[in-house]
């Protein structure tokens, strides 16, 4: 988890981000985060574009890694848990 929040901390998570683009594709996806940090809702909405802001790919890659993290640790505690896991 402490790796999750260096992560978070390290794209200040908190401040005000540009998530627009000037090409928008259809379909589309829609990532939305609800972070909540002492009793404070933060909520970013992201729509992946064909050509995403800097702030949207460190958000999508943020989700990426927490997503593989989860990932490992499912399957890992199937055999032994690891000390990353925690």
């Amino acid at each position: 988890m402490s790796a999750i929040y260096e992560k978070m901390k390290d794209i200040n998570v908190l401040e005000k981000k540009k998530f627009n683009s000037k090409c928008e594709s259809e379909p589309y996806e829609e990532t939305e985060w609800k972070i909540i940090i002492d009793g404070e809702t933060i909520t970013h909405s992201i729509r992946e574009y064909c050509d995403p802001t800097s702030d949207a790919e460190q958000f999508l890659e943020l989700r990426n890694y927490v997503v593989d993290k989860v990932k490992v640790c499912s399957t890992s505690f199937r055999h032994i848990r690891l000390s990353s896991c925690k």
